[in-house]
């Protein structure tokens, strides 16, 4: 989350609407760069399943985190009034908002054993979430590949958002996100992260990079899919999972 709102305050932070759409020049890349924190929220839910993680942020994290978030609205407020503000807020306001989310997380990570009894087999990830860990990687990377082209990644945000709906809507089926975040290895888990930041780095460099042609945004895409095609079929820990 902070790496998506530093994102957008850089890319918004500071401009009116009309001076941002000027600057991107027609890059088109408002899906790919909210799908991958759709995707992360329900794949989270199946992961915090496995673990058992029920820890709920303190008072003080969640009155930071409020904080944090007026401030991005106010920011963004700013911007869209044509009023002038520091620009090193843009990045200040996602440091501090990184190191609220995170500081009790870590704490926790650091100060839990690890549980000897949880055994990771050498076994191939089930078959659907093979299905839906290939489906991530080309929801992203056709996003990417296509937000160069305007009327292109309009169709494809389209029909991306009608696929992600129906997969919400089933999250507690074998193809659910859920599960799929239930049964994801680290490996899985570290592709998802690298695939993200891609998808940020691109359409923040299609943005504010002359240089940043269609072609890249088009490699950037292949790669993504080409990370998530490859985990799919990478083996990882045996698991439980009522169906």
């Amino acid at each position: 989350m902070a790496a998506y709102f530093g994102a957008f305050l850089l890319l918004h932070g500071g401009f009116t609407p009309a001076e941002a759409g000027s600057r991107a020049g027609g890059y088109t890349g408002a899906w790919a760069f909210i799908a991958p924190v759709l995707l992360f929220s329900s794949l989270a839910s199946g992961a915090r399943e496995r673990f058992s993680i029920q820890a709920k942020p303190s008072r003080v994290q969640r009155l930071g985190y409020l904080c944090m978030m007026l401030g991005f609205v106010v920011l963004i407020g700013l911007s869209f009034a044509d009023i002038s503000y520091p620009s090193w807020l843009n990045a200040a306001l996602p440091l501090v908002m990184l190191l609220i989310l995170a500081t009790g997380p870590v704490r926790n990570l650091l100060a839990t054993p690890r549980d000897p009894a949880e055994v990771w087999g050498n076994a191939p990830l089930p078959k659907e979430v093979r299905i839906m860990t290939a489906g991530v990687g080309l929801v992203i990377g056709v996003l990417l590949a296509t937000a160069s082209a305007p009327l292109a990644a309009s169709i494809t945000g389209f029909v991306v958002f009608l696929c992600l709906s129906f997969v919400l809507l089933a999250r507690n089926s074998r193809f659910g996100l859920p599960r799929v975040g239930f049964e994801w290895g680290s490996i899985q888990w570290a592709a998802f992260g690298v695939c993200a930041a891609i998808a940020f780095l691109s359409i923040t460099l299609g943005d504010i990079a002359s240089w940043f042609s269609p072609g890249f945004s088009v490699a950037a895409g292949a790669t993504v899919l080409v990370i998530m095609c490859g985990v799919a079929v990478f083996p990882r820990g045996r698991s439980d999972w009522d169906a």
